[in-house]
C-alpha cells in the first residue's frame, strides 16, 4: 500500500494497493480489518475508483 497527498490539495490523497491476482482483492475485501476500515471511512471516501493496470517495468517488484 503506497498513500499519496497532492502538494497543492493536501486533503486529496490517493492510496495504490498492488494484489497479485483478482482472487487475492477479491479475498482482501472480505476480511474482518477490510470491512471496519471500510466501515469507518465511508464519511471520508469521495470517490473510488478501481483501475486495472500492468506494471511498467514487469520485473521490478513494489515491497
Amino acid at each position: 500500500m503506497h498513500a499519496v497527498f497532492e502538494k497543492e490539495q493536501p486533503t486529496h490523497l490517493t492510496i495504490l494497493e498492488i494484489y497479485p491476482t483478482e482472487e487475492a482483492y477479491k479475498s482482501h475485501v472480505k476480511t474482518a480489518h477490510f470491512l471496519k476500515y471500510k466501515e469507518g471511512t465511508l464519511s471520508m471516501v469521495m470517490e473510488l475508483e478501481l483501475v486495472d493496470t500492468d506494471p511498467l517495468i514487469p520485473e521490478l517488484k513494489i515491497k
